[in-house]
């Protein structure tokens, strides 16, 4: 892979954005390899990677896209990451909603809203990561940030269980956080949400549908899968 290019990678759940370029580069040779925007390690989806130093300062372009996304929360639980991986801060013993009260609280996002990242975020605070100040147990406040989110259709919804699962479609803008989305829609159902499941759909144009698997592939295949 002397030349280099741009490739649309499916991450799985389980490994750090990181983890995938460190693989990239074992399988390639390739030390200058970059994306165009994290996923944690509880997130799956497309992951736009450059390969080679002409590609990764092209990056910026991709990381201003729109992005699309298939979350799925449980109501009536909130942790401190946002999503099941944190720590329980809150649970309700049984949650009682509608459809109509859900989907009327999902359609109220839907626009432009001053949005708070969540404390475990990768935003600095006087230089540091949200995220390594949070871990240590330090207060962390962030300021709202203006976000657009476009689309947002509530897909699929368990409500007859204590802990209703509630599946939605996103697209939203360049710096949206999902997980505060998801937490910001609990607040407003009053019972809380968190994160169990997100998969990023699409970036701009590019779907996961035309991603490939790192597990397993050749260097063949990988080199057919490049683009410029």
């Amino acid at each position: 892979m002397r030349d280099g290019g741009f490739l649309l990678v499916n991450k799985p759940v389980g490994p750090s954005s990181f983890h995938v370029i460190a693989q990239l580069r074992r399988l390639t040779g390739v030390q200058r390899i970059g994306h165009a925007g994290t996923l944690d390690p509880l997130a799956s989806g497309l992951l736009i990677v450059a390969i080679g130093r002409q590609y990764t300062r092209q990056l910026e372009t991709f990381v201003g896209m729109d992005k699309s996304y298939r979350v799925t929360f449980e109501l009536g639980t909130t942790t401190t990451t946002y999503d099941s991986e944190g720590s329980i801060t809150h649970q309700v013993p049984h949650v009682s909603v509608t459809a109509d009260q859900v989907r009327e609280a999902v359609a109220g996002f839907q626009g432009t809203y001053d949005q708070i990242p969540p404390a475990f975020s990768a935003k600095k605070v006087n230089g540091v990561r949200a995220y390594d100040r949070a871990r240590k147990g330090q207060t962390v406040v962030l300021e709202a940030q203006p976000v657009r989110i476009d689309a947002l259709v509530v897909a699929a919804m368990q409500l007859d269980i204590p802990h209703p699962i509630v599946t939605v479609l996103v697209t939203c803008s360049k710096g949206t956080y999902v997980r505060s989305l998801v937490h910001d829609i609990g607040q407003v159902l009053g019972v809380g949400a968190t994160v169990t499941a997100l998969e990023r759909t699409a970036i701009g144009h590019y779907s996961v549908d035309q991603a490939i698997d790192l597990d397993g592939v050749s260097l063949d295949a990988l080199t057919a899968a490049v683009f410029s």
